[in-house]
């Protein structure tokens, strides 16, 4: 387990590296520099979280529907985390907003959506839906678990991709729009097929 939430620290800080190659190009020694170039992709963490936490799995000899379930339990919290401190951080930027929860951030013009604080907030709630029902979670609803969480994720990741100021854009293409939406309509879709890990 610590392998695999370590793998998704380097993940997601080697995606943020291979997005920002501008960054650190001069010197590559920035990216062990995290206090002063700090960054964090969740889709390289989640990434490489997936990969390790795929090859523990085979290497224990772990049902892959146990692990999954885990891994989908686990994710809301490592989800608040990650909205927190990129709250703190002030790395992903909202777009301006009027609203009294707006942000003022140094060197950023007009007071911004707290991308993170939303964040937050949205995966707290699964977080908690999550435990309240956990008793009632059988072995036939294991296998959908890491289904249902990750289709959720993908669901956050749209939401939180209207206010956000800062995507990656490719040929005029919103990325991480992009990315979020195939993450939740291939999640919802596998959520009907809990067959589709298989348990072996």
């Amino acid at each position: 387990v610590i392998v695999v939430v370590a793998s998704i620290f380097v993940g997601g800080r080697i995606g943020f590296v291979v997005t920002h190659l501008s960054l650190f190009a001069p010197n590559w020694l920035r990216t062990f520099l995290l206090w002063s170039f700090p960054g964090f992709s969740l889709w390289g963490a989640l990434s490489l979280g997936l990969i390790s936490f795929w090859l523990y799995t085979k290497t224990q000899k772990l049902t892959h529907v146990t692990m999954f379930a885990a891994y989908g339990m686990a994710l809301p919290f490592t989800g608040m985390l990650i909205s927190l401190a990129t709250l703190l951080d002030g790395i992903v930027v909202g777009k301006a907003t009027t609203w009294p929860l707006g942000v003022a951030y140094p060197g950023v013009i007009h007071a911004r959506h707290p991308v993170g604080l939303y964040g937050f907030g949205l995966f707290l709630i699964y977080f908690v839906v999550l435990h309240v029902f956990k008793s009632k979670i059988t072995d036939k609803l294991m296998g959908i678990i890491g289904w249902a969480t990750f289709t959720y994720l993908g669901l956050v990741l749209l939401v939180l991709g209207i206010v956000r100021d800062d995507l990656l854009y490719w040929v005029g293409l919103p990325l991480d729009i992009i990315f979020a939406g195939v993450l939740f309509v291939v999640s919802g879709t596998l959520i009907k097929k809990p067959s589709s890990i298989n348990p072996e």
